[in-house]
């Protein structure tokens, strides 16, 4: 048995002897989303790996400068063998590494700094998307009011089916992308139902005021 085979197998041995575990880890990297702040928060691929640098990022065995700066890539032959052979880049595919220093400080300053969709705005988006979703199960809605309510649980159903099937695999803020594009749409809908739905119940105050208001005059 191959070790992914092993991997695979005791992964559902853990997930049909602790399914509560299983589910409450899947659930706290799903809330990672909404954190303040972006940090390595997974045992495997770092999260400064999908960070600007301000110098040419190397990793051990697989891609190290040379003399010159040349590029060298290392590649493995048999997978999982302990030889590893270097090779430097053609010329054709490319000069040796550099850097522009001032556009790389800039955009690494912009990305630790807040270059990102905050945790918290994404959360009121999702909390907002979640109860569009629901109004769309409000029989007595209008035509419009339902059409919104079903744009918004697609997108906000789309979102929450991908991020769970990446989330129950491995946490990484490359599998968080798809979040930035069901989630917000999928909030802005849900605000767009919600406030349909407060301005017909203070349509419907004002009426009933109205109403009372006819009914006193002819009282009178």
């Amino acid at each position: 048995m191959n070790r992914f085979a092993v991997i695979a197998s005791f992964d559902h041995q853990v997930l049909v002897q602790q399914p509560g575990r299983v589910l409450v880890a899947i659930a706290a990297d799903g809330l990672k989303l909404f954190s303040l702040t972006r940090t390595s928060s997974q045992v495997g691929t770092p999260i400064s790996r999908w960070q600007f640098q301000d110098s040419y990022p190397t990793f051990p065995d697989w891609v190290t400068l040379g003399k010159g700066h040349r590029i060298v890539f290392g590649l493995r032959l048999q997978p999982g063998g302990p030889i590893v052979t270097r090779h430097r880049l053609e010329p054709a595919y490319g000069g040796p590494a550099s850097v522009s220093q001032g556009p790389a400080r800039f955009l690494r300053s912009y990305q630790l700094h807040g270059g990102y969709a905050p945790g918290p705005v994404m959360a009121v988006f999702a909390i907002t998307g979640f109860a569009g979703s629901l109004l769309v199960l409000f029989r007595r809605a209008s035509l419009k009011r339902r059409q919104l309510s079903q744009a918004c649980l697609l997108f906000f159903g789309m979102g929450t089916a991908v991020l769970i099937a990446s989330d129950a695999f491995q946490f990484s803020w490359r599998y968080q992308l798809p979040a930035l594009i069901t989630v917000p749409p999928a909030g802005v809908l849900g605000i767009a139902v919600l406030l349909s739905y407060l301005r017909k119940r203070r349509d419907l105050e004002a009426e009933t005021l109205a109403q009372a208001g006819e009914q006193v005059s002819l009282r009178d």
